[in-house]
């Protein structure tokens, strides 16, 4: 027996073929090239073909906006590469939100942001950092190469040997455990000067200051001003007294600069008002990692999240959930709970991500493009609700609340395409507009 790889050019794929020793090489080689697809007839007559594993990506670690960090992609089908720093054909790393690539010779004249490549296996790939022209200005579009928090980031592999592929997955930048996240914030007046209290973790240490820094942004969402931050065009005119920053702790002692003064573009004077949505977000004051996301009501009295789900960790293609959301206000404030399982927080394409809103007891399940929500059915009613990788027993999903905790208890089944290491990742909005840090990983799941 011969082996053959053919690449299909219309599908990117690729077939593994062996020709029986009494077919010649010239006329089966011809054969294949005049034609686009495999015929039934060839799969007739051929013993032995099959399709090639491509590349699967099964988890990227945290990526970070700078240039020196490792990145390591773990799955499967990558082949063996040896290791380089340039371009190659075989990955290519994509920031989508700033419209830039990077290690591909596959773009046109190649990318000139390259990989620090130091391993390749057939199951895992380090890289080291960017490199190249990483930082440099780009030519036609208004953001310079470089990483920051909050991008989307597109990884794709095709296999060393066989050019099979790509895989793809997307990570969020600074998107991970090790960043910021925001357990409370104490209430916030109409008033500039107050004590603001952030709780969590993750925020770095920081000395005081009466500014502005890349680290901090409190905005007023209803009258569209923000306070505090080097990261909006010019610096922001309204600034913050911090007059302490731990890992764990930030306080604000109130709105300075330009507070109260008349906006330039927006029929509001920059204050805080009764009722106002305040956003808070927060960087890593050492890696730069985040945000971290809160929001608060000005007036409304403070709130404090805290979700959790049982069991937090293990393995099966079905499993009950009772996932718990606490709110300091009293359940009943809670106006919707999120619970999603997927490789990473972000991304929702075929993932399992549900949503349940409390005021009208429905939930819903993200479709397989990750676009719209299917549903609505109610926990314990009739009907179906499934997408490609999961389904909710819905006649056996019961709701109950009690004092601070709403708990949610969802019976689960994972198809085997949904095969792999998943996080558990919850969020909560109360009725105030308040809302936990973003969705916060609080388990893992294996799906065999």
């Amino acid at each position: 027996m011969n082996v053959f790889s053919v690449r299909l050019a219309q599908t990117g794929g690729h077939l593994t073929i062996q020709r029986p020793d009494a077919l010649q090489t010239s006329a089966f080689s011809k054969w294949i090239a005049t034609r686009w697809v495999v015929s039934p007839l060839l799969l007739g007559l051929l013993p032995g073909i099959a399709l090639a594993a491509g590349p699967v990506i099964t988890s990227v670690s945290s990526i970070s906006p700078t240039p020196t960090q490792t990145i390591t992609i773990t799955g499967t089908g990558f082949g063996t590469l040896s290791p380089f720093n340039g371009d190659s054909p075989y990955i290519r790393i994509s920031d989508v939100t700033r419209e830039w690539n990077a290690g591909s010779t596959r773009d046109p004249g190649s990318d000139l942001v390259t990989l620090d490549v130091t391993s390749w296996t057939d199951t895992q790939i380090t890289v080291a950092g960017f490199t190249g022209d990483y930082g440099a200005p780009p030519y036609s579009v208004p953001y310079n190469w470089t990483l920051n928090s909050g991008d989307t980031v597109d990884v794709q592999i095709w296999n060393a040997q066989t050019s099979a592929g790509p895989a793809q997955f997307t990570v969020v930048v600074g998107a991970s455990a090790a960043g910021p996240v925001i357990t409370s914030v104490s209430s916030i007046l109409p008033t500039p000067t107050q004590t603001i209290t952030i709780t969590g973790t993750g925020f770095g240490t920081l000395s005081p200051f009466n500014g502005d820094s890349p680290y901090i942004r409190i905005s007023d969402v209803t009258r569209e001003w923000n306070a505090g931050s080097t990261r909006d065009p010019g610096s922001d005119l309204v600034t913050l007294d911090v007059t302490s920053w731990t890992n764990t702790q930030i306080t604000v002692a109130g709105f300075t600069g330009d507070y109260g003064a008349p906006p330039y573009s927006v029929p509001y004077n920059w204050t805080l008002n009764d009722g106002d949505t305040v956003d808070i977000q927060i960087w890593n004051a050492q890696t730069g990692a985040g945000p971290a996301q809160f929001n608060a009501v000005v007036g409304a009295p403070a709130t404090t999240f805290t979700t959790s789900v049982t069991p937090d960790s293990g393995s099966g293609a079905s499993q009950v959930f009772a996932f718990q959301y606490l709110d300091t206000n009293g359940y009943t404030h809670l106006s919707l709970a999120y619970a999603g399982f997927g490789p990473t927080a972000y991304g929702d394409e075929n993932t399992c991500r549900l949503e349940y809103v409390r005021a009208s007891n429905q939930l819903y399940l993200k479709n397989d493009a990750g676009t719209a929500f299917l549903g609505p059915v109610t926990p314990g009613g009739v009907g179906t609700l499934s997408n490609n990788q999961c389904s909710v027993n819905v006649g056996a999903s019961s709701v109950t609340g009690s004092g601070d905790i709403l708990t949610l208890s969802l019976p689960l089944s994972f198809t085997p395409a949904f095969a792999g290491t998943q996080g558990i990742f919850m969020y909560a909005d109360d009725r105030n507009g308040q809302t936990t840090a973003g969705r916060q990983q609080r388990g893992t799941w294996v799906v065999p």
